[in-house]
């Protein structure tokens, strides 16, 4: 008789151990599954935050490890190891939404652009892809939508070696062909002499933002002038980089609806940001800046003297603008210009045409 009973409780205590795992395995399952659920829901709703992020030249890739590594730093320990279990699904989870925005996303868009269509881009827009006369002509029409009863102020931002020079001169050349008086001038005519613009080092990323450009002499003989209450009487420069000297041209006189074509780095910095009417972001990989300076400044400088300054100043610069400015926040148009021959655009936050 005892052998028996101690037999029947052998057989109950296993019964019993089993349930238990297979209560523990189903609680860990449906805490998986709720996991799984609420972490993409969470990932997605980032999107906005991530999108900087991709602007300032981080590869899909990337991001889709920034979120993937976020997800593992939730405090595991203090759930113990069955809620250990939930790491599994929460990192692919939190990634793959992630890996559709915004990167992602931007290249689906370009692909469906491929093909003449349309998606919708930041904040809900229409991302359109065309020819650069189609881009040259819808930034035509919003410049001549702009009412004003002074000369209409346009900026062309974006970081180094984007496109943005270029795209400004051939908007100022459709422009004069329309009977628009153009004023075309650029930040690099803005510059400190040599003497003073390296104070923190010839490859100080702070430098190149606190440090290089002259703000209050561009508002005080370009942009104020041109702006409400000016007296339309202004310099196009102040600064001549070829021979680093101080510039004082003659004061000239624009009309009342003539356009300011500006170009140049860092355009919505608190200093400058209302200065304009018109405000355009030239986007492009930050890494493929790389490899067009080291093309365009090949007659001047080494390879290695571009890919330094690029990597160890521009870059970081640009980086620095986007975490504290987050300048495609307030433009009307973002221009995608990883291929400047088939460009991608579409309309930022502030895309209302300013009047008066």
């Amino acid at each position: 008789m005892s052998g028996w009973a101690a037999e029947t409780d052998r057989a109950e205590d296993r019964l019993v151990w089993l349930f238990t795992l297979s209560l523990i395995g189903e609680s860990a399952g449906y805490g998986a599954v709720a996991v799984a659920n609420t972490v993409p829901m969470a990932a997605a709703g980032r999107v906005a935050d991530l999108r900087p992020i991709r602007l300032a030249g981080a590869l899909w890739r990337q991001v889709g490890w920034l979120v993937t590594v976020e997800s593992a730093l939730v405090p595991w320990s203090a759930a113990g190891g069955v809620v250990g279990l939930c790491l599994l699904p929460a990192a692919p989870a939190s990634a793959l939404p992630t890996w559709r925005s915004p990167a992602r996303d931007r290249l689906a868009g370009l692909r469906s652009a491929r093909h003449g269509g349309r998606r919708r881009g930041q904040e809900g827009q229409d991302m359109e892809r065309g020819t650069r006369d189609e881009l040259l002509g819808r930034l035509a029409e919003r410049v001549g939508s702009v009412t004003v009863a002074h000369p209409t102020r346009v900026a062309i931002d974006g970081p180094p070696a984007a496109g943005k020079t270029t795209l400004a001169d051939e908007l100022a050349d459709v422009l004069r062909t329309q009977g628009r008086h153009v004023i075309r001038a650029t930040v690099d005519d803005f510059l400190f002499p040599r003497a003073q613009r390296y104070p923190r080092g010839e490859y100080s990323a702070e430098g190149c933002y606190f440090d290089t450009h002259d703000h209050e002499a561009l508002n005080r003989v370009l942009l104020d002038p041109l702006g409400p209450g000016g007296d339309r009487r202004f310099h196009h420069a102040v600064y001549d980089h070829t021979a680093d000297a101080v510039l004082s041209p003659p004061t000239m006189t624009a009309p009342a609806d003539a356009v300011l074509v500006f170009d140049g780095v860092f355009l919505m910095r608190p200093e400058l940001i209302d200065r304009w009417e018109l405000r355009v972001f030239v986007s492009t990989a930050l890494d493929k800046t790389v490899d067009r300076a080291v093309i365009r400044e090949r007659r001047v400088s080494s390879r290695a003297d571009v890919e330094r300054r690029w990597r160890e100043r521009y870059i970081p610069s640009q980086r620095f603008y986007f975490a504290t400015v987050r300048p495609t926040d307030h433009v009307d148009v973002i221009v995608h210009n990883d291929e400047p021959r088939q460009p991608v655009w579409e309309a930022g936050p502030a895309r209302s045409p300013r009047s008066e």
